[in-house]
């Protein structure tokens, strides 16, 4: 899968920059409502980890918590960072985990490096590995595209996008027979990292 290994690139070789320009960027406000689900004891997948931003603060809220990412580069930065905890160099669409493990996934712009069939293939291995009636948390980019685009950013590096419309995010998780409990659309451009338009959604494993 060419497609997937420029990506797992373009994370490798600009993984110092990555963190510097994105190590303060969290989506709080879905963050405050995932963790209303969490508690304590429970286990949770940060599929995509970077260099565990975000599932920092699910950490803090005593859960077990495993962090993986394509990108071996931006693991070894995460071991870097925190010493004590554990990461994987993992492919999402072939989890190394057992079946019926987590209680949680938290997917905060993995998926969008996925191309429209592979996402459907990430899908089912989390609906493996997540238990009936949990929950899983995506953030995506809203359009309709999918493709290879230049990073300006990182010296015209390359990484692969899929975008969705509302209709076809919803219509991939009603197809797993998942209950939607939470969608919106972020208009609002906050700074010049982040793009305009960005899908967030939470389910449940029926």
């Amino acid at each position: 899968m060419k497609y997937i290994f420029e990506t797992i690139k373009f994370y490798d070789d600009n993984v110092d920059e990555y963190y510097k320009n994105t190590i303060n960027l969290q989506e709080t406000n879905w963050i405050n409502k995932f963790l209303s689900y969490i508690w304590e004891n429970s286990t949770i997948l940060d599929l995509g980890c970077w260099f565990w931003r975000d599932t920092n603060l699910f950490q803090k809220k005593w859960c077990n918590a495993y962090w993986i990412d394509f990108s071996k580069n931006m693991i070894n930065k995460a071991k870097w960072l925190y010493p004590k905890c554990h990461f994987y160099a993992m492919n999402m669409l072939k989890l190394e985990f057992e079946s019926n493990f987590f209680h949680w996934v938290w997917a905060n712009a993995s998926l969008l490096h996925l191309n429209k069939k592979d996402i459907n293939l990430a899908l089912l291995e989390i609906d493996r590995v997540l238990k009936s009636k949990w929950i899983i948390y995506i953030l995506l980019k809203e359009w309709n595209w999918e493709g290879v685009t230049n990073d300006d950013r990182y010296n015209k590096s390359k990484k692969f996008y899929s975008y969705y419309t509302q209709d076809e995010l919803k219509g991939i998780i009603n197809k797993l027979n998942y209950e939607i409990l939470d969608f919106s659309i972020n208009v609002e451009k906050t700074d010049d990292y982040s793009d305009k338009w960005k899908l967030y959604l939470i389910a449940r494993k029926n």
